[in-house]
């Protein structure tokens, strides 16, 4: 298939990065808690819970100051990347998509840290941008900048699947990590809702898209001073 004017615009935490594995073995390793569950296993969004000192749960305070600073740190810089990640990326490549990241990952230093590692781990191309947001920042007004109708965006948070509704663009909720659905945010109230789980079943959702999208001349666009545009 040739899609050489449609975009897909993909989060980079949960669907090409495994964040939460590497953050929790930097708060074990490197911050001397412990952990008491898998990161495959979580079920919140606010992970404090599962993070102890001295028997004793680390405070939502604490842990909002331990991923600013984790986004700091060479091994932020080296997240591991899901299975079958790269090869994804450049079938993307490969059938014409234009491809962007949006991600709200924090300031330059993080940025920077976030390119080499997408560089390194799932060779992503100097032709495909990266637009890095502070931390915890919402994706809406930055996705509002791209074409409606033409315009695919991939997450694994359901609030930023409704977030790019609300604009126009066409979203698909997808978990790399397919068993972690936040409830703490309400993920839980939306399983009617079936996320995509492996690489597989998102081509396949994308493919059922595909079919629906009507042809349309190239529509370029800008967008603007929403973000740090790396690449």
């Amino acid at each position: 298939m040739i899609n050489e004017d449609v975009n897909f615009v993909l989060d980079i935490d949960g669907v090409i990065l495994d964040y939460v594995s590497g953050f929790m073995s930097w708060m074990r390793e490197r911050q001397g808690l412990q952990t008491i569950v898998a990161p495959d296993k979580i079920e919140r969004y606010d992970l404090s819970p599962y993070f102890h000192r001295d028997g004793k749960q680390i405070t939502f305070s604490e842990f909002r100051e331990r991923v600013s600073q984790f986004s700091l740190t060479e091994e932020f810089k080296h997240l591991p990347a899901f299975e079958g990640a790269e090869e994804f990326l450049q079938e993307l490549s490969n059938s014409g998509f234009k491809i962007h990241a949006v991600t709200s990952c924090g300031n330059e230093v993080a940025a920077k840290s976030r390119k080499y590692c997408l560089e390194r781990y799932v060779g992503w191309q100097s032709n495909w941008p990266l637009h890095v947001l502070p931390l915890g920042a919402s994706k809406q007004a930055i996705l509002s900048k791209f074409p409606k109708g033409r315009t695919f965006f991939l997450d694994d948070l359901h609030s930023n699947i409704q977030d790019a509704r609300k604009v126009g663009l066409t979203a698909i909720w997808h978990k790399s990590a397919p068993e972690t659905v936040y409830r703490d945010i309400g993920e839980g109230d939306v399983l009617d809702e079936t996320h995509t789980g492996s690489w597989t079943e998102l081509k396949q959702k994308l493919e059922d898209h595909l079919i629906r999208l009507p042809a349309s001349p190239d529509q370029s666009f800008t967008v603007g001073n929403h973000s740090a545009l790396i690449g």
